[in-house]
Order: C-alpha cells, then sequence, then structure tokens
C-alpha cells in the first residue's frame, strides 16, 4: 500500500509540471485573408513565449495583396503572435492569435 502511493506521488510531482504547459498542436494550416486595401510586405509568426520575432513568413519576392489569401503550416504552440507590415511601413501586432481554432482576416 505504501509503494503504491509512493508511486502515485512520484507520478503526480512528474505529470503536474507538464499539465499547466500553454497548449501545443502537431502541424496545423493558418490561413491569413487580407480582407483591407493595403498590401502587406512582411508577416512574422513567433509563439507567444518567443522574446523576438521570428523570421519574415514571406518570401522575398511574395506579397500579401487585398483580396488574397495565404496559408501557412504552423509546427508549434497554437497561441501565437502575428507581426504585419504593410507595404506603407505601417506595423500591426496581434497577440495571443490561436491559430488552432481560428483563421486570421486583416481589415486595413
Amino acid at each position: 500500500m505504501i509503494k503504491k502511493a509512493a508511486f502515485g506521488l512520484l507520478l503526480a510531482a512528474f505529470v503536474l509540471p507538464f499539465a499547466t504547459l500553454p497548449a501545443r498542436a502537431d502541424e496545423h494550416t493558418f490561413k491569413i485573408t487580407n480582407n483591407g486595401g493595403h498590401q502587406v510586405d512582411h508577416i512574422h509568426i513567433s509563439p507567444i513565449s518567443a522574446e523576438k520575432w521570428g523570421p519574415d513568413q514571406l518570401d522575398a519576392d511574395e506579397v500579401l495583396a487585398p483580396g488574397k489569401s495565404i496559408t501557412f503550416k504552423i509546427q508549434t504552440d497554437c497561441e501565437m503572435d502575428v507581426l504585419f507590415i504593410y507595404h506603407d511601413g505601417t506595423k500591426v501586432t496581434k497577440k495571443d492569435v490561436d491559430t488552432c481554432k481560428y483563421d486570421y482576416s486583416l481589415d486595413y
């Protein structure tokens, strides 16, 4: 009986820290649609825990024109921060976007 209780405590001590980690997903897709009137030149997507922005997700010769959509494969957490940099230099940051449940639509 004591061995079972000790094993249960040991198991709980191992599992409990992982129960509080942010939601993590297998690879999933995240679609961004530009419903606004301005071209997006750069899109950076980073986990909310990151201190710096990840690389630009658009290729050097790629833009997200008004009325167009782009789909990304996300291989990390669901909760992401997204930085959009428009052709006119305007920067828009969207915090804590759930890329597993929702796609995103721009309106600038």
